[in-house]
């Protein structure tokens, strides 16, 4: 029985901010199951990848193949898969994830190929999954004495090595107590051994861990030359120590010269050199001439840098 009046835009902006709020719910909950749905699957396979890694480690299977399963993983899924195998946590009344399956692992298969991928080694070469390498127990052993107690890992010892500095490990001086101190080993062997890990250890770039093995005898020979002391050698004298280097390895005399003179060992080979083979054999191989090998250069400037200042 009165007029009525209708505050028209006020009532307009009031049903739209209902509405966009209505919108952002309803989006807000399709996200939700989205993330549900996705999270369902994603457990769903974190589940079958572990079954598999727990099914292929029981029979001593290669693990080759499971590789290829990491490759397109999210983050999402990197970040549950660790929480569920859960290898870097840290623990306190236990062998470290890694070293406990370093020390258990039984090769139960002899006859297997070396190019076999144990659940060792694929532990250490797939990066998605975290294990921290540098754990010890509580006497102050690690992964890399583990490795070289457990015989049944041998055959793969030139791979596992290298592949555990890659993984970030730190040689400790109760590693080199222990590699000086072997009973399996001469000295020779223990210093060389030492010596490789050494190389590994002081690399900044760990990218080229690889080059190590490769070139290993020419940098016992820098490593000769730099403490003027002969290593991991059988030869009885420089002079023969020496020309096998010239012989063996011409594309790399730029580096040769270059040690024996900068660590002052050039002096001393020639003094010692009653018959002066030394100093004929540079003729004789045209060491002077030669086109540098420049492959180990990378390398030898990041174990040496002192040879290029």
């Amino acid at each position: 029985m009165q007029a009525y009046y209708l505050d028209y835009e006020p009532e307009k902006q009031k049903k739209e901010e209902e509405l966009i709020k209505f919108l952002e719910e309803q989006k807000r909950k399709h996200e939700e199951q989205e993330r549900t749905v996705k999270l369902r699957l994603s457990e769903d396979k974190i589940a079958k990848i572990i079954a598999d890694i727990k099914d292929l480690k029981n029979k001593d299977y290669s693990l080759f193949n499971l590789y290829a399963r990491f490759e397109n993983m999210n983050k999402e899924e990197i970040e549950l898969l660790n929480i569920k195998l859960g290898l870097n946590r840290e623990r306190t009344n236990t062998l470290p994830p890694m070293m406990t399956y370093i020390k258990n692992y039984i090769r139960r298969n002899p006859h297997y190929l070396d190019s076999r991928i144990s659940i060792v080694e694929f532990l250490l070469t797939e990066n998605k999954i975290l294990i921290d390498v540098n754990a010890k127990d509580g006497n102050g052993r690690g992964c890399l004495q583990e490795l070289y107690e457990n015989h049944n890992l041998d055959i793969w010892m030139y791979r596992l090595i290298p592949a555990l500095f890659l993984r970030g490990y730190r040689l400790t001086d109760h590693d080199r107590e222990y590699f000086k101190n072997r009973s399996n080993s001469n000295e020779r062997e223990a210093e060389t051994t030492l010596l490789k890990l050494n190389f590994y250890n002081n690399l900044s770039d760990h990218h080229l861990i690889p080059l190590i093995s490769k070139y290993f005898t020419y940098l016992v020979f820098i490593e000769s030359a730099l403490k003027k002391k002969m290593i991991g050698t059988g030869l009885k004298n420089w002079v023969q120590f020496v020309v096998r280097i010239q012989g063996g390895y011409k594309g790399f005399w730029y580096y040769t010269k270059l040690a024996l003179k900068k660590y002052g060992t050039w002096d001393h080979i020639v003094g010692l050199d009653k018959k002066g083979t030394f100093l004929r054999k540079i003729k004789e191989f045209g060491l002077e001439s030669v086109e540098t090998d420049r492959s180990i250069d990378s390398l030898l400037r990041d174990l040496y840098p002192e040879l290029f200042f």
